[in-house]
């Protein structure tokens, strides 16, 4: 999926039963991370290793103010200590330049996630003015491409 700007790029996370809301409010930072899986072999007759990838590993991280009365941020920071079934759900990624003849419907990529709260405001000290929390969505599958609705 390309996207025309740093900016550009959007994430929904599913609230509910096929419902997708924007995660927007209160967040300060989000990052994609993509890194390679790799196999390296060394075989005794050759001088250097040889190194495939073989796969990749996709995290989406974000850093966001807790902000009551919104959709996803309160869902996300519900996630907050839970282990299991209870973290998975699924991130729909887009562009806001790709909407499409019907209102609030964006084409993107949906994924399968993994949800984890990594913070949660007042542990650290080394963010002033920080009340919220830091989460990390991990990346079960190459996702799918489609269009879907976004709540407002």
């Amino acid at each position: 999926m390309n996207f025309a700007a740093k900016g550009d790029m959007k994430i929904a996370v599913k609230v509910a039963y096929d419902t997708f809301a924007p995660l927007e409010a209160g967040v300060k930072t989000f990052e994609r991370i993509i890194k390679p899986i790799v196999k390296t072999v060394r075989l005794i007759s050759e001088n250097s290793a040889q190194t495939e990838v073989v796969g990749y590993f996709e995290t989406v991280k974000i850093t966001a103010d807790t902000v009551y009365g919104d959709n996803a941020n309160e869902y996300l920071y519900s996630l907050a200590e839970c282990v299991g079934r209870n973290c998975k759900t699924e991130i729909f990624l887009y562009s806001s330049n790709n909407e499409t003849a019907v209102a609030n419907t964006f084409s993107g990529k949906r994924y399968p996630v993994t949800a984890a709260v990594t913070k949660l405001c007042g542990e650290s000290g080394d963010i002033p003015g920080f009340y919220g929390f830091e989460a990390e969505f991990y990346v079960n599958g190459s996702g799918i491409t489609e269009e879907r609705e976004i709540l407002r």
